[in-house]
């Protein structure tokens, strides 16, 4: 994590204050990249930041960090391309979820949410950390064929518009700025190297192959940070 804070932060007079708000926030951006839009996987992400949160002690200065950006948070809007919205539409949605959270990290009997299945609706994720990260593979590979079918709108100038995130990231471990993020990836990698590939990792194969002819799914990758 830079120790260049946010601008936003700056009348914070505290400097450890300012680190843990600009680390919280930065983590809170960037499950919305790697959630890549879906409330089921941005869910997950934010259970399994709150149990590294637990491990580095950063959990515990939440009950402070969630505060000095809660103070800030209408300065900040969506991650650029998140999505096509109005500018109070971006602002409004991304208090609701930092609402939700901060709930999340703050109140250690909340539980969120996944879609879970037409019959039972939504349901509580498990609260096993191993069965949460087992299910990062497969719900990042269903958004990836959303993404591979269409394009990604929201991608920057000469990034690739049919990346997957599943090859990027936890197949490739790419590195993100985050050390909560990297760990999540590596954990979900570790997770799927002993799982059996279902359908829709075989479908986001083929679809990945077929929008970049010539190149393998499954290279080996540098392990070079992101520029999210």
């Amino acid at each position: 994590m830079s120790e260049n804070y946010p601008d936003q932060f700056e009348t914070v007079d505290s400097e450890e204050q300012r680190r843990n708000a600009a680390i919280l926030m930065g983590d809170f951006r960037g499950s919305f990249k790697y959630s890549q839009g879906n409330e089921d996987l941005q869910n997950i992400l934010f259970s399994l930041l709150r149990d590294h949160y637990a491990q580095s002690g950063m959990l515990g200065q939440a009950p402070v960090a969630i505060p000095v950006v809660a103070q800030h948070i209408e300065r900040f809007v969506l991650p650029p391309r998140h999505k096509t919205t109005s500018a109070d539409g971006a602002s409004q949605e991304f208090i609701r979820t930092y609402g939700e959270f901060g709930r999340c990290l703050l109140d250690p009997w909340y539980r969120l949410t996944y879609s879970g299945s037409k019959i039972h609706g939504s349901m509580p994720l498990p609260i096993d950390h191993g069965r949460r990260v087992r299910m990062m593979p497969e719900k990042t590979a269903q958004r990836d064929k959303v993404y591979l079918a269409d394009g990604r709108p929201q991608a920057r100038l000469g990034h690739d518009p049919y990346e997957s995130y599943f090859r990027t990231y936890i197949l490739g471990g790419a590195a993100t700025h985050s050390d909560a993020y990297n760990t999540i990836f590596t954990e979900a990698r570790e997770a799927f190297a002993t799982q059996e590939p279902s359908s829709v990792f075989n479908r986001v194969k083929s679809l990945w192959e077929k929008r970049h002819p010539g190149d393998n799914f499954y290279p080996p990758f540098a392990e070079q940070p992101d520029d999210a």
